[in-house]
């Protein structure tokens, strides 16, 4: 009886081990085959451009979809024509805010010597002063209505 316990003992034991090492991947093959007919990549992927951020004052309002940012290394061109403009506190805004003197941040990809920005912030909007002045007329005052509501 020992016997046979003892040999059910060492079948259960090798089809635990020989199960763990089905568990296991398969070691890497040495280099990679390239299948026939098929032309090896040379450089591999393509360069999309180097990302950047620049940060200065806008020097003339944007012509077009783009506009000329002054920073401490120089006038940097900046295309427009994909990015999203934010004023200081985060909110969307028209591109028609960017005015010459705003201060502003502009986050894209550099191709060549244009920045072609994904974002811009405005980080200080100059304010604009209103229309017309404002006269009294009908609606004009801070007087509230005297009579009462029905009930």
């Amino acid at each position: 009886m020992k016997k046979i316990l003892s040999l059910v003992a060492s079948l259960a034991l090798s089809l635990v081990v020989l199960g763990a090492q089905a568990q296991k991947p398969a070691p890497p093959k040495m280099g990679k085959m390239t299948p026939v007919g098929t032309p090896k990549m040379q450089a591999g992927p393509a360069k999309k451009g180097v990302t950047g951020t620049s940060k200065g004052t806008v020097k003339s309002a944007p012509a077009g979809s783009t506009f000329v940012l002054t920073t401490a290394k120089g006038d940097q061109t900046v295309d427009i024509s994909k990015a999203k403009v934010r004023n200081a506190s985060g909110q969307f805004v028209k591109s028609d805010k960017i005015t010459a003197g705003a201060p502003a941040e502009a986050t894209g990809t550099w191709k060549g010597k244009t920045l072609f920005a994904d974002s811009v912030k405005l980080t200080a909007l100059k304010a604009e002063k209103p229309a017309g002045k404002m006269t009294g007329g009908k609606m004009g005052g801070n007087k509230m209505a005297t009579h009462k509501l029905p009930k």
